[in-house]
Order: C-alpha cells, then structure tokens, then sequence
C-alpha cells in the first residue's frame, strides 16, 4: 500500500517539475517579448525626433498650402499614437512577465511541497520495511526457539 501511495506521490512530484519547467520556459518568453518591445521603444524614441525634424524641415523651405501643414499636424499625432500603443504593449508584456513570474514561483513551492511528500513517503516506506524485516527476525527466532526446545526435553529425559 506504502509502496503504491510512494509511486503516485513520485509521479505528482515529476509532474510539478515539468510545471516548474514549463513556467521557466514561459518566463523566459515573457521576458525576451518585454526586452523586445522595450527595445522598439527605445528605437522609435531615437527615430522620432529626426523624423519629424525633417518633416518639418520639408515645410519651412517653402511656402505651403494650409493642407500640408494639416497633414503634417496629423503625421505628429499619428506618431503620438503609435507611441502611447508601443508604450501600452510594453506595459502589457510587463504584467505577463510578472504574471509569468508568480506562476513560476508557485510551481517551484508546489513542486517544494511534493519532494517532501516525496521523502515522507520514502521514510515511512523505510520505517515499515524495518518493522517487517523486525518481525521476521523475530518469527525466525520463535522458529528457532521452538525447534530447539524440544530436542532439550529429548536430551533431558
């Protein structure tokens, strides 16, 4: 019986390591998606300011009509608006890396939990084999006992 709970808490404790694993490889995407959105910012804040630099140099050469500083108008908006999306993606990629993070921490305590499941097992597993192998000592010893004493009575008489 010791045996066949020791087998199941063994496969729980090989099952929480796959978690464990599954959750560092989960963590490590997080992680390499947040590093790459963070770096995407970080270009487009080196790219923005040259690029509506030369717009706006585009329209101070020249006179030009109402529409095309307009349009510029709406190209700097747009470019706000990519930003604050890139800056949302960044913030989202953070919260899963977090995400990510509490999961893989609670996967490490759960599998924590089934190693010493585990070891328990393990012991009583010990403790009951030494109470058997006791028991036999003892039976063969009775054996023994009984075996031996009536060849006494034998020699006494």
């Amino acid at each position: 019986m010791l045996k066949q709970l020791l087998r199941i808490k063994v496969l729980r404790e090989q099952g929480a390591a796959l978690e464990v694993n599954r959750r560092h490889q989960r963590l490590e995407l997080a992680v390499t998606e947040k590093n790459r959105r963070e770096q995407a910012l970080t270009d487009f804040h080196a790219w923005r300011p040259g690029h509506e630099d030369g717009l706006f140099a585009e329209l101070a050469e020249q006179v030009v009509p109402m529409m095309a500083i307009e349009s510029y108008r709406e190209t700097l908006a747009e470019l706000i608006t990519r930003e604050v999306a890139m800056q949302h993606t960044l913030l989202a990629a953070e919260k899963a890396c977090a995400e990510a993070r509490t999961a893989l921490a609670q996967a490490e305590q759960a599998h924590r939990v089934a190693i010493k499941e585990v070891e328990k097992f393990k012991e009583l597993d010990r403790e009951a084999q030494q109470i058997l192998s006791r028991e036999q000592e003892r039976a063969e010893d009775m054996e023994l006992e009984e075996f031996a004493t009536p060849q006494k009575k034998r020699r006494a008489a």
